[in-house]
């Protein structure tokens, strides 16, 4: 969208196909060895641009850090934009300290150890030891960079929402934004940087996003080879193991156009809720998880389900989640108190459902021992 300038259908649709194109030819020719290597170096490159953009935003707020805090402590309609911790017990809060500690845990927990994406890299280390040191290394990045765009969020804040702060500054940095307000940081990027730096940021923000696509494709694309066409095809007869190679570069391009028309749907999913971008993304992801963390757990804490229930459990999983969207919630008359509520306790009803459909059944080996997950 920044090299489009738009934030529209057309602009959603150019920008995800030119990712889309880029990341398949990435993967298509180098693999999990180059989409490592791609997310390695654009990751400094994306966190470099984001470095150098808080520098130049803070050096274009002419305040103090004193009156920026203060101003940040008393924004409009008495909100605490300072606040860490949410202590309600509102269940349409996504990032209470309750959605933290329940659903956005369990979140974490599908994505870190369940999700493909994440599995892939793992199983490229070279020991177990080596991965679980690759997952605690992860974390501590992550919180310094989540902290740097929470940081460029807030001067934001600060450089289109008080004028008063920006008294004596050049150009439009005293009015209002007035945009839609996930599109404020690619307003800013196109309107306010110099020529090189708004360059280096469009790279970086363009890294960010094949890097992700990268790994989504790969992950995807062999699931695909292995679990549903590698058994389809090896039961028709032997075939060469290079067969499967070319098989998943062409699976790379069926993904690539699910993903495209994914990106699309959700532009307009988007725009027709009341969610934040954030709180869109981590929702979409909900819809599967539920389903993965049933069965998880039934893994993990039983000896029960079967290969039938575990299909069961995922599916039912999805359908919950489903349910629980506010709009078919109202429609099918549930009760208030399910149909608002936030994607973090919808994951934890969803995970809840599935982990009993999953664990339903005690399923037998044929010699009369448990046939749990686990045995």
């Amino acid at each position: 969208m920044v090299i489009t300038g738009t934030v529209d259908a057309t602009g959603i649709l150019v920008a995800a196909a030119l990712l889309v194109i880029a990341s398949v030819l990435f993967t298509f020719i180098g693999g999990l060895k180059s989409v490592l290597w791609n997310d390695l170096i654009q990751f400094v490159v994306y966190l470099g641009s984001a470095i150098a953009v808080l520098v130049f935003l803070r050096l274009s707020i002419p305040a103090s850090n004193g009156a920026i805090v203060d101003a940040l402590r008393s924004a409009p309609g008495g909100i605490d934009k300072l606040r860490l911790f949410d202590f309600s017990l509102d269940l349409s809060r996504p990032f209470s300290l309750l959605a933290i500690l329940t659903g956005i845990t369990l979140l974490y927990i599908a994505n870190a150890g369940m999700d493909q994406d994440t599995t892939q890299r793992l199983l490229a280390c070279k020991d177990a030891r080596t991965g679980a040191r690759g997952l605690y290394l992860s974390v501590f990045a992550t919180i310094p960079t989540v902290g740097l765009f929470i940081v460029i969020g807030l001067l934001l804040h600060i450089f289109y929402n008080r004028p008063d702060l920006m008294a004596g500054a050049a150009g439009t940095a005293g009015q209002a934004f007035g945009g839609e307000k996930i599109s404020i940081f690619m307003h800013y990027i196109l309107t306010e940087l110099p020529g090189g730096l708004r360059g280096l940021v469009t790279i970086g923000i363009c890294a960010a996003a094949v890097a992700t696509t990268n790994s989504a494709l790969n992950a995807m694309s062999s699931v695909l080879v292995q679990d549903f066409y590698r058994p389809w095809r090896e039961r028709r007869g032997a075939v060469a193991e290079a067969h499967f190679v070319t098989a998943g570069r062409a699976g790379m391009g069926l993904i690539g156009l699910a993903m495209l028309a994914m990106a699309v749907a959700s532009y307009y999913w988007q725009r027709h809720s009341t969610m934040g971008l954030l709180e869109f993304a981590l929702q979409v992801m909900v819809f599967t998880y539920a389903g993965l963390l049933g069965v998880y757990f039934t893994a993990l804490f039983t000896r029960r389900g079967t290969t039938g229930s575990v299909i069961a459990a995922l599916l039912t999983g999805f359908a919950v989640i489903v349910l629980l969207q506010p709009g078919i919630a109202r429609a099918l008359a549930l009760p208030a108190a399910l149909s608002g509520l936030a994607f973090p306790f919808q994951l934890c009803i969803g995970t809840f459902v599935a982990f009993m459909v999953c664990v339903a059944p005690a399923g037998t080996d044929g010699r009369g021992q448990p046939d749990g997950l686990r045995a």
